[in-house]
């Protein structure tokens, strides 16, 4: 309530007597003020008496000199800021030119001064930008890293010297990007990532179930142009059965395997949902889930030595399958930060704790 108003405003132009670098005038203009105790700034200047009997408080403006770097912006006194006008631009001219002609002693060691804090910052900022640097390789490379472990978390490491069926199985790098892509998004931590978890909308645009009836189809097409009439409906038997297979296989591992710990609230709640809760998990999820359990076959079906060659290389076209129709299988997939009932029951009980 005692608080005097300014002078003067943010934004305005004013004339301010820089007493730290010899009292001279310079033109300026305001960026923000803010009302606090008086300090004189004892440089070896004389101060006049009108200077040193005022209160004990005062406004405060941070300036920027015209003509000069932002280093050198700093608080200034209401008492050293004039209003801008053609006697106040007069005064200031004479007095740089009385500085000028006295050439003291303290002009030159001030001169000195400023040289010498102009190198000393230049350096440190030197420091702070080699620091910088450093930081940023060892960023690099420790994400580079991570990148690594959730690849290999994910069994997608390329195919290797081995001749286990696991290995033969090779994930285009376009369809590992996609499963550590949702990785990052589903499973973020908001304490220690940038980002928010997320989690996916469903029913999905594309779900499971599309994307095998639409690789089913295309094999069916196939088929027809190239076998003979009598051998179409075996053949066609043969992909039924294994996308039949893979689309039941899915409705069983989808929470023990296939979904990350963060999504098991949401299938719970899916699970209990009248409309939702009457379909097939293959109905609901989309071809990102699907590609989660191509990866994770093989070591469901490595003890199958009878029919390796045979699953392998349906197994290998089905992927071949998702890669070449990605841009369709995988659109770009919308989110939505969890709900309540979504959340897991440490999100849940960090909540409680901020409320």
């Amino acid at each position: 309530e005692d608080t005097p108003k300014p002078k003067f405003s943010v934004g305005e132009v004013v004339y301010a007597r820089d007493r730290k670098w010899g009292g001279l005038l310079y033109k300026a203009i305001i960026r923000r003020l803010v009302y606090g105790p008086f300090v004189p700034i004892d440089n070896g200047m004389q101060f006049d008496e009108d200077y040193l009997n005022v209160s004990s408080e005062c406004w405060h403006y941070y300036v920027h000199f015209f003509n000069w770097g932002n280093k050198w912006e700093r608080y200034i006194a209401e008492r050293d800021v004039f209003c801008n006008s053609t006697e106040m631009q007069e005064k200031a001219k004479k007095i740089q030119m009385e500085s000028r002609k006295k050439g003291s002693k303290q002009s030159s060691k001030l001169s000195a001064e400023i040289t010498q804090k102009q190198e000393e910052e230049r350096r440190i900022e030197q420091q702070q930008q080699q620091k910088l640097q450093e930081e940023s390789m060892k960023a690099q490379q420790s994400k580079a890293i991570s990148r690594e472990n959730k690849l290999k978390e994910q069994n997608l490491s390329l195919p290797r010297t081995t001749v286990k069926f696991a290995d033969r199985l090779y994930i285009p790098p376009p369809l590992q990007r996609i499963l550590v892509e949702e990785w990052d998004l589903i499973t973020a931590n908001k304490q220690n990532d940038e980002v928010e978890r997320v989690l996916p909308n469903l029913p999905a645009e594309v779900t499971v179930k599309d994307a095998l009836d639409m690789y089913l189809k295309s094999k069916s097409d196939v088929s027809s142009t190239k076998e003979e009439e009598n051998n179409n409906n075996l053949i066609n038997e043969e992909w039924v059965e294994m996308t039949d297979g893979i689309a039941l296989l899915f409705d069983q591992l989808l929470p023990h395997a296939i979904l990350y710990e963060q999504e098991i609230p949401q299938y719970k709640v899916i699970e209990n949902d009248d409309t939702l809760g009457l379909k097939r998990n293959c109905e609901i999820y989309g071809s990102s889930h699907l590609l989660r359990l191509v990866t994770k076959l093989p070591s469901m079906i490595e003890n199958l030595p009878k029919h390796e060659l045979c699953i392998t290389s349906k197994i290998g076209d089905l992927i071949h399958f998702l890669h070449v129709n990605n841009k369709v299988l995988f659109k770009q997939s919308l989110y939505h930060k969890p709900l309540s009932c979504e959340m897991t029951s440490e999100e849940r009980d960090a909540k409680k704790i901020c409320k």
